[in-house]
């Protein structure tokens, strides 16, 4: 858990605000609200990296990812969960 939360501390300090605004939403808002919204964000990034990958696009991923899995309101649990109802169709 701590290497997360240091790696996503590192990658939220060397972007620019229009990353930090969307893991902003996501860490304020209440998962409730967010989960309809979910899956079709996360198709979205997942096109881009299989249709358009870069280095610098795949890091930012990577990052969101450990962010979406560090902060309390969503947890890792809930990612596995979106990424595997992705999986599914």
């Amino acid at each position: 858990m701590y290497l997360l939360l240091s790696f996503s501390k590192r990658c939220t300090s060397s972007y620019p605000s229009k990353r930090d605004f969307f893991c902003n939403v996501k860490a304020n808002a209440r998962r409730n609200v967010m989960e309809p919204f979910s899956k079709p964000v996360f198709l979205l990034l997942l096109n881009r990296l299989q249709n358009k990958p870069s280095a610098q696009f795949s890091q930012r991923f990577v990052c969101f990812f450990c962010f979406l899995c560090a902060i309390e309101n969503v947890g890792a649990d809930f990612v596995v969960t979106v990424l595997d109802s992705i999986q599914l169709g």
